[in-house]
């Protein structure tokens, strides 16, 4: 697995031999992670390791889909991320590239998994060589870009394979796939974008890619635009990477200024949720300060014997909406604690304003109580940010192969 992926990111160009990469220049480090048992201690080792050297940090991998519902990073892997994107690559911050997962047969969610819902990640989805969602690859208003992997019937990606053994016998394949392929796709287009320009912070190469990706699958009705006009998408996020595209805009990126945050406080609910009901219970935060957005993140408790009857929305003063939860039958948990939802679909609007959190039941029978929750903002102050440095790439609707 690691080594298809490590073809998929960076395999080696220029020589006639085999494959390239994404990235064919780049240099590859391996750390073995999941082969065995994992810790939270394991983790967090491993995506810190030599983070003055290593730039991007693709992981293929996460919690079990359709079966870790709700399972969060621990403390020091939360830890990890945080410093890294701040400390890591000298300052400029590390880029932990994360499959978005391949439970979307199973009703599983990116918003669900806490690796890639963090917004110290960048969450990966999957499309097929006709541009439209392989039907594994879980949406989410988390989910930033997608890129091409397997999905259609008889395709699937070539790269690189056990030597002697492995997928097939002759140190190849062609059958690779999941988000698993997906993600270094994304993560190879990054070294990229870090070779044209190794100024950027982590922050500027996520509004790169906001920038820069391109819609795909255009007559997908999930397509619209934020209020600050951008396309979106619960499935596709902000559209499939766009190697070039990325390229040119990083080439003269202007630095976005420091991150500024706004935070509500806990929100005090304790009511009921309206039981088998489309209205559900509406809670609303007003907020005065004035934030370019980039990350939003709602932290929600809910007392709910059957969480997956319940679907989440939260809706910006713009009238976007980040569907944080949805309902899934399969999903035996019960109640929300302290969870982070995170969405990247509110990205460069303004913060002020309403901001509702609305619940709705949506199965008879068991019933449940929002108890609070918590709006936190991150992003940018107005008068600061430079304007928009790339125009949005609307060109076409397939995969460039």
């Amino acid at each position: 697995h690691g080594t298809s992926v490590g073809g998929v990111a960076a395999g080696v160009g220029f020589n006639t031999v085999g494959i390239a990469g994404a990235a064919p220049a780049a240099t590859l480090a391996g750390l073995r992670l999941i082969d065995g048992p994992m810790t939270d201690q394991l983790e967090a080792d491993a995506l810190k390791f030599q983070n003055q050297q290593i730039d991007i940090y693709n992981n293929s991998w996460g919690p079990i889909d359709g079966f870790d519902w709700m399972k969060a990073p621990g403390f020091l892997t939360t830890e990890t991320l945080t410093n890294g994107t701040t400390d890591g690559r000298g300052g400029l911050g590390s880029l932990y590239v994360w499959a978005g997962g391949n439970g979307g047969t199973d009703q599983d969610d990116v918003n669900y998994d806490g690796y890639a819902n963090s917004r110290h990640t960048i969450a990966v989805g999957a499309i097929d060589h006709n541009g439209v969602r392989s039907d594994y690859s879980e949406p989410g208003a988390a989910l930033m870009v997608v890129a091409p992997s397997n999905g259609a019937p008889g395709a699937g990606i070539t790269t690189t394979d056990l030597i002697g053994s492995g997928n097939v016998s002759n140190d190849y394949t062609d059958s690779f796939g999941g988000t698993s392929s997906a993600t270094p796709l994304v993560s190879g287009v990054l070294a990229l974008v870090l070779e044209a320009n190794p100024t950027l912070t982590y922050r500027d190469v996520n509004h790169i890619l906001v920038n820069s990706a391109a819609m795909t699958d255009a007559s997908n009705s999930g397509w619209s635009q934020n209020g600050a006009g951008h396309d979106i998408n619960h499935e596709y996020g902000f559209g499939r990477i766009d190697a070039a595209a990325a390229v040119t805009a990083a080439e003269s990126w202007i630095n976005v200024g420091e991150e500024i945050h706004s935070f509500s406080g806990v929100v005090t609910v304790n009511s009921s949720i309206p039981d088998n009901s489309t209205t559900g219970l509406v809670s609303t935060f007003n907020v005065t300060d004035d934030i370019k957005l980039e990350y939003v993140e709602a932290v929600v408790n809910i007392t709910h014997a059957g969480r997956g009857d319940l679907k989440i929305t939260l809706t910006s003063p713009d009238g976007t909406d980040s569907v944080l939860a949805d309902v899934r039958t399969n999903d035996p948990g019960s109640d929300y604690t302290n969870w982070i939802f995170t969405s990247t679909r509110h990205w460069d609007e303004s913060s002020q304003g309403d901001w509702t959190l609305t619940v709705q039941d949506l199965t008879t029978g068991q019933t449940g109580t929002l108890d609070d929750w918590e709006l936190k903002l991150y992003g940018t102050n107005p008068a600061t940010a430079p304007p928009p440095n790339a125009a949005r790439n609307t060109a076409g609707s397939r995969p460039d192969g």
